[in-house]
């Protein structure tokens, strides 16, 4: 019998993966609301790959944070409202645009960072560092495994 024969959902790795960023994800949203920051999580990730990488393309911003094209825009024209992100046309290819913090969008990234830095610590608090590297060397290795 190999170890994944039979097993209960509950003990599945990809369940408990799952459950896990849920639970962050919820997490995040109760701690984001109780700070006052008026963005969510998906919203977050995309104002911090920007400001990661200033001029990013959208396309970019997509694949880096394994989200949908379409659901990009979607985020983007909503940060855009918020006055936190701006669209600059490229001038090399007009039909695409780079991506650009405002002050406001860096003040909030600021504010924010913190504040999710202690959430993923809080997640990690009882993990040693060899722990925590192994984790990452299994998580990566079942990606590749899953690549195609």
């Amino acid at each position: 019998m190999s170890i994944i024969d039979d097993i209960q959902l509950s003990e599945v790795l990809y369940f408990l993966t799952e459950r896990m960023m849920r639970q962050a994800k919820d997490l995040t949203k109760v701690v984001f609301k109780e700070h006052g920051f008026e963005v969510t999580l998906d919203q977050w990730l995309i104002l911090k790959r920007i400001s990661e990488k200033p001029s990013i393309a959208q396309i970019d911003i997509a694949n880096s944070t394994f989200k949908d094209p379409a659901a990009v825009t979607r985020i983007l024209d909503i940060l855009e409202r918020k006055q936190l992100v701006e669209r600059q046309a490229n001038v090399l290819d007009r039909r695409t645009y780079e991506l650009h913090l405002t002050d406001k969008g860096f003040k909030l990234v600021a504010q924010i960072t913190p504040v999710v830095q202690d959430i993923r610590a809080q997640g990690m608090k009882d993990l040693s560092p060899a722990e925590i590297e192994t984790t990452k060397t299994v998580m990566r290795k079942m990606y590749q495994n899953l690549s195609y």
